[in-house]
């Protein structure tokens, strides 16, 4: 039976203070929770961000030029005509969202138009727009009298298959008489996922301090995170990565069947991890990738003869950010534009198909 007891008045404040204190705490909580963010909040944007923090970069390559794709298997694209500092140097999108001046719909009859497609490494992550090895080997040709145009379509975090998706929807229309394929390891990734919290998209503290977290972990050996050797390897290996390296290949022969069908030649050029060159550590992509270049009849290059008797660290970006600097681009540059001008009749307008 229900008890019809009546509360004591001591009893009851006493029920009503311990109430009161716990919203008092409460609130008390939340207050320093928030001062302590706003702190951090407050020390990474004063103290940390220089401008040249690559994860903190990265997060704004995110926030100001990046946006989801339309389209699922594209992932991600740059928002047209977008502006951003990033790593000291001045990125800028045109109206069709590269990191290209605008263009014609199509070339003049003469103009060899060579679609130069790829991930950061293509895009420049880090150098000026004018220094990147697209612009670069363009400028080569041009020097040489060649009358060509390198577009330069790169975007970064492109797997192969987010490079395939991006090439039939947004480079086929600019009519290419070229197309100059980079690959780069970590392109066998798996396409990422876009679900992040409010957090995440908005705090510059939680983007520094989760960073300086995943490298403790990965020095330290804590964890799932690897090194990036183990990482690396990974990728090529079915039972870590499964479907990585076929979904790649399979990318890049669609590339390659189209670029047959519409008679454009197809080059394939891979680009070496900087950070260690000699001895090379992963000489057995560059085989996988050379061997699927001879599968796709496309001529191919390796770039690490390119940059192999550099030391690493002067290569790139930053210390911690081994994305190729402008000395790393304007060797690449130049070895591509060697190569391109010796490939027998392909820098000729009239031998090449320009009815596509």
């Amino acid at each position: 039976m229900p008890s019809n007891t009546p509360i004591a008045p001591e009893e009851k404040n006493d029920n009503e203070a311990a109430s009161q204190g716990w919203v008092a705490n409460s609130i008390l909580l939340g207050v320093i929770s928030i001062g302590i963010i706003g702190i951090l909040e407050l020390y990474v944007h004063v103290f940390v961000d220089d401008g040249m923090q690559y994860d903190l970069e990265m997060w704004k390559y995110a926030r100001e030029i990046k946006k989801v794709a339309e389209n699922p298997n594209i992932g991600h694209d740059h928002r047209p005509n977008a502006e951003a500092l990033l790593m000291g140097t001045m990125v800028t999108t045109n109206s069709l969202g590269f990191r290209d001046r605008e263009l014609d719909a199509s070339p003049s009859a003469k103009t060899i138009r060579i679609a130069s497609v790829g991930d950061s490494l293509t895009f420049g992550w880090g150098v000026p727009q004018d220094q990147t090895f697209s612009r670069i080997l363009e400028t080569e040709l041009r020097s040489r009298g060649r009358d060509v145009e390198v577009i330069n379509t790169g975007v970064g975090n492109y797997n192969s298959k987010m490079q395939a998706a991006a090439f039939f929807e947004k480079v086929v229309p600019l009519k290419p008489n070229v197309v100059l394929l980079n690959y780069f390891i970590n392109d066998a990734e798996q396409t990422p996922t876009y679900e992040t919290s409010f957090i995440e998209r908005h705090s510059k503290a939680w983007t520094f301090f989760a960073a300086r977290l995943d490298i403790a972990e990965r020095q330290l050996g804590f964890g799932s995170n690897e090194d990036w050797l183990t990482y690396y390897r990974g990728l090529y290996d079915s039972q870590t990565n499964p479907s990585g390296w076929e979904d790649a290949s399979a990318a890049i022969l669609s590339i390659a069947e189209w670029c047959k069908e519409n008679e454009v030649p197809l080059l394939i050029s891979h680009f070496p991890e900087l950070r260690q060159l000699d001895p090379y550590p992963f000489v057995d992509v560059e085989s996988k990738i050379e061997a699927l270049a001879d599968r796709a009849n496309a001529p191919y290059i390796d770039l690490l003869s390119a940059v192999q008797s550099e030391e690493p660290a002067s290569l790139w970006v930053t210390v911690p950010d081994p994305h190729p600097n402008t000395k790393a681009n304007r060797l690449f540059g130049r070895a591509l534009a060697d190569w391109i001008d010796e490939q027998p009749n392909l820098l000729v307008g009239e031998q090449i198909g320009q009815s596509n």
